[in-house]
């Protein structure tokens, strides 16, 4: 009787009605949750998408401030090397006989006036190049401060201003017949003196000369030349020091007769050629970076 009377009571309308209203509640409940959490997510994604757009312009803020301070850093520093450029300079002291002087009547074209001028065009910086020949002399006349020269090499160095040392002697060495182990001798001290006051030295042997030409050039002289060419070619080697050997050239040219207006000085082209042989080999030393 009691399952009977459960089995009728499930089967009325009533019945049926309260169990459909507390399913059609929890639906409900359910959609309006579900409503709530696809509200929560799409607040989230416009957050998510707001964060991001912030974070992609700060990003491109960032990048476009630092393009345009990359840009001033490289404008400033260009002007810096541009004004470094401006202010540097470089100073030559170019020592040697009438060969460096000539031609006498035209200052501008003498081999220390042609490297001031190649040296400057070459490096964008100023160079100067100061004309420390003195006519008829050796390296022991410029050593000792005699024969035209006003003071002592050691004396000269400590004045002087210049951050290389050309020597260019042999000539007048081979026509008194200097002897070998004497002009070594002379110009190893003229080199130390320039490495002990902080300078740049740089040897140029001289140019050959035509035997018989003047009274003054004894014949077998420019083999004189030759052998104290071999002495200071010997003697850069072994101290490590840049070297500009015209003999040797000069030599190899065969004929050398028309590259001397008598005989033992250059002619204006043999001067230039000279000089830019001189700039070749020194340029390294005075701007590397060109």
């Amino acid at each position: 009787m009691g399952l009977l009377a459960a089995y009728r009571d499930i089967s009325t309308p009533a019945y049926r009605w309260r169990r459909c209203s507390r399913r059609l509640a929890r639906n409900r409940v359910a959609m309006q949750s579900k409503r709530t959490s696809a509200r929560a997510l799409h607040s989230e994604v416009i957050r998510y998408d707001f964060s991001l757009q912030t974070n992609i312009e700060a990003r491109m803020s960032r990048s476009v401030l630092g393009s345009f301070l990359g840009i001033v850093f490289l404008m400033s520093a260009g002007c810096e090397v541009a004004s470094a450029a401006q202010h540097r300079s470089y100073v030559i002291d170019y020592y040697g006989d009438s060969t460096v002087l000539v031609p006498v009547d035209k200052p501008d074209h003498t081999a220390p006036a042609i490297l001031q001028s190649e040296l400057t065009q070459r490096c964008r910086f100023p160079v100067t190049v100061n004309n420390r020949a003195v006519t008829t002399t050796r390296a022991i006349d410029a050593l000792n401060g005699t024969n035209g020269y006003p003071s002592t090499f050691a004396a000269a160095m400590t004045m002087s201003k210049a951050n290389m040392v050309i020597a260019n002697y042999g000539i007048n060495d081979a026509r008194l017949k200097t002897s070998e182990a004497d002009y070594r001798g002379a110009m190893q001290s003229i080199a130390q003196l320039v490495r002990t006051h902080g300078k740049m030295m740089v040897f140029e042997t001289p140019n050959p000369v035509v035997d018989g030409a003047q009274t003054v050039i004894w014949d077998g002289e420019n083999q004189w030349i030759g052998m104290l060419d071999v002495t200071l070619v010997e003697l850069a080697k072994s101290m490590k020091l840049p070297i500009v050997n015209q003999y040797e050239y000069f030599m190899s040219r065969g004929n050398i007769a028309p590259l001397l207006f008598d005989g033992a000085h250059p002619t204006n082209a043999t001067v230039r050629v000279k000089a830019l042989r001189v700039a070749d080999v020194v340029q390294p030393y005075v701007c590397p970076s060109h």
